[in-house]
């Protein structure tokens, strides 16, 4: 069965500081920016991101996240004053009603709620049929 591309617009979100975050759908122009931000992780936040501290992964998960068209995956960033501080993706696996989802923060803004925004509007987007099972990953 095929599945409806994903239509999410983009939404400014409320921060734990009181700041704003941009939270909206990665386009393939935003590689630079998400390569940013697991180039700028430091090695703790790599280690909990890919279960290990090199940074070479962060260069597949960038192109894996830019690429568009995928049934089954989508990718969604937090912006905060034009900076890429958040990536979420979900992609659906082998069991059709569930999928795997990925959650990267930047370490200059833990624990101002943008993984958790970030984790809220992917379900929300997800289709029905998975949302409630998505595993994180």
């Amino acid at each position: 069965m095929s599945e409806p591309q994903h239509h999410v617009e983009p939404v400014h979100a409320l921060l734990a500081d009181g700041s704003t975050a941009l939270i909206r759908p990665v386009a393939p122009g935003d590689h630079e920016q998400i390569l940013s931000l697991y180039e700028e992780m430091s090695p703790e936040n790599l280690r909990f991101r890919f279960f290990g501290a090199s940074r070479s992964p962060g260069h597949a998960a960038t192109d894996r996240a830019c690429a568009t068209g995928r049934p089954g995956h989508l990718a969604l960033l937090a912006e905060v004053r034009g900076k890429t501080v958040g990536l979420a993706e979900y992609e659906r696996n082998s069991r059709p009603d569930s999928a795997e989802i990925s959650l990267a923060v930047g370490d200059a803004v833990h624990h101002r709620g943008i993984g958790t925004l970030l984790l809220e509007h992917l379900v929300s987007a997800a289709p029905n049929r998975f949302r409630n099972t998505l595993l994180v990953g």
